[in-house]
């Protein structure tokens, strides 16, 4: 009869009273783990969309459902009801904040349109330059060529 070797009796056999101790050890201060997780913004996004979702009430799902069934009734489609919509859309914080955007872009649309593609008086310079052989000089060719270089990158 061939007896095999028990695999548990190599390990070192640690007493009940090490265990406890080790458990209620506490940790050294100033000591901090070294693995970081982190979580892209868009994972972020997610989850808290995700949680904003799953704890809003029924009551939410069920009134959205009742508009729902109003607009397509034609509900809506009363005078008094389209001007109370209104109202309330413009009274809201994110139209205000929709219309100041829009506001402010076309301020810098109009601002931008003023600003003319060609500055005449650098043309006429330039011309003034090139009629004077200033620019056959290599030092001058390399500097205009450097400054276009810099102007596209």
């Amino acid at each position: 009869m061939m007896r095999g070797i028990d695999p548990l009796s190599h390990q070192p056999k640690v007493s009940q009273t090490k265990q406890q101790n080790a458990a209620a050890r506490p940790k050294k201060e100033g000591a901090q783990a070294s693995d970081t997780v982190e979580i892209s913004q868009g994972a972020q996004s997610v989850a808290e969309l995700t949680e904003l979702a799953e704890s809003t009430p029924a009551q939410s799902k069920a009134n959205l459902d009742a508009v729902r069934e109003k607009v397509q009734s034609g509900f809506y489609n009363t005078p008094e009801a389209l001007e109370n919509v209104a109202n309330t859309m413009i009274e809201s914080d994110i139209l205000q904040d929709v219309v100041s955007k829009i506001v402010q872009f076309q301020t810098a649309k109009e601002q931008l349109s003023e600003v003319p593609d060609v500055r005449a008086e650098e043309v006429e310079r330039t011309r003034q330059l090139v009629g004077s052989g200033f620019y056959n000089q290599r030092e001058a060719l390399e500097g205009a060529a450097d400054g276009m270089i810099d102007e596209i990158v």
